[in-house]
């Protein structure tokens, strides 16, 4: 996956690059040099990225707790697998 596609994808399901971050256990500035194409995208960040961005529960989550909302966070990891595409 190429940066350019990754901030496409991140941007368009309204998540901010530190959200992403934090659920891949990256800091900020690693998805920053992800997306700039500083930094090349390991397999298996790429397949828990697009894990995350199919889960629409947890996007509203994210999304939702950037409002000042108290929202308990499902413990999944999307570098795991226990998370499935849907």
């Amino acid at each position: 996956m190429e940066g350019l596609w990754m901030k496409s994808l991140r941007v368009g399901v309204g998540l901010l690059g530190k959200e992403v971050a934090g659920e891949l256990g990256v800091s900020a500035e690693t998805v920053s040099r992800w997306e700039r194409g500083v930094s090349g995208i390991s397999k298996v960040v790429e397949e828990g990225f697009l894990r995350l961005i199919q889960d629409v529960e947890r996007v509203k989550v994210l999304r939702e707790g950037r409002r000042g909302r108290r929202v308990k966070a499902r413990g999944d990891s999307f570098l795991g697998g226990s998370v499935e595409f849907r």
